[in-house]
């Protein structure tokens, strides 16, 4: 056998196993082509039949855009979390918003810095466990009553 035959056939080989590759790859995108169109098709029928679409700028332009909450955990963040908060209500043009700042029981220097900045959007809470733990732990804490 020649080597122009045995390298036509791995070549033809090779082209067969790239074109079960694309076959496969592009049944996968048309299966999510399929899947957009009929939740399109769906929603068009049913849901905004009832509500009307939202779009970002219906809440950025809303002229009663309601309450907003701002969580914010803190470990040792005794030496910049005042400047911060100072910062943020300086900066912060939204009319309806408050600002939890979780802070651990054994880090007394950051809640007197949180404490330290006297205003009624800041709400310190302190979290009834020994710090550090994760951020997602002390905004789970924040959130609970």
């Amino acid at each position: 056998m020649l080597a122009a035959d045995v390298l036509s056939r791995i070549a033809a080989e090779l082209a067969l196993f790239a074109s079960v590759g694309f076959l496969l790859l592009g049944l996968n995108d048309l299966a999510v082509d399929i899947i957009y169109l009929t939740r399109r098709l769906w929603r068009s029928r049913t849901v905004y039949r009832r509500y009307r679409k939202a779009y970002a700028s219906f809440f950025c332009f809303n002229k009663n855009p309601g309450f907003m909450a701002i969580f914010v955990p803190a470990w040792e963040e005794s030496a910049v979390i005042a400047a911060m908060l100072k910062a943020t209500l300086k900066r912060l043009d939204y009319p309806d918003y408050r600002i939890f700042v979780g802070y651990y029981r054994n880090d007394p220097a950051t809640g007197a810095a949180i404490a330290s900045i006297a205003d009624p959007r800041i709400t310190s809470v302190e979290v009834e466990a020994d710090g550090p733990t994760t951020k997602a732990d002390c905004l789970i804490i924040c959130t609970t009553p």
